[in-house]
């Protein structure tokens, strides 16, 4: 009877669902990432990234595993644990300025090319607080220039 407790407890937890909304972003949180074709080892591997830290937008949940699509639209089911709750976001635009404060007529601090990966403080509607880690450089970017948020996701 201990036993049989115990399966149905393992069992449930597996197919928890999180209650987070859908969609969110996260981020690999891990060095080679394999985008599954389904939600499950049994599918073949479609594609697969090297690099940690980039945003990956979750669309949907089954189990322990997410669909989540990359800046490029590319989509694949990854096991949740190789994804982080570390907000990253990137640089989409041929050319954007960190300032040192949220307005334009601020100091620039730095201009980053397209598909720099930045570390995501805070935002409100229409500034984000970035830091490159590589850089150890903190300032403000305006959103439009990011790949990694939603749409009204902060406020002021």
């Amino acid at each position: 009877s201990i036993i049989g407790l115990a399966l149905i407890t393992v069992s449930a937890n597996a197919q928890e669902a999180t209650n987070r909304p859908l969609p969110r972003f996260v981020s690999l949180g891990a060095s080679i990432i394999h985008l599954r074709t389904g939600p499950g080892k049994r599918y073949p591997i479609d594609w697969v990234y090297t690099k940690s830290n980039l945003p990956a937008k979750i669309v949907a949940e089954h189990k322990k595993w997410r669909k989540v699509i990359m800046q490029d639209g590319t989509s694949g089911w990854v096991f949740s644990k190789l994804l982080s709750n570390k907000r990253t976001v990137i640089i989409k635009n041929s050319e954007g300025r960190i300032y040192q404060k949220p307005k334009t007529n601020s100091k620039v601090s730095a201009v980053v090319e397209y598909g720099v990966i930045a570390s995501l403080d805070k935002c409100n509607q229409s500034w984000c607080k970035v830091k490159l880690e590589s850089h150890k450089l903190t300032g403000w970017i305006q959103q439009n220039m990011l790949w990694g948020i939603l749409p009204n996701e902060f406020h002021d």
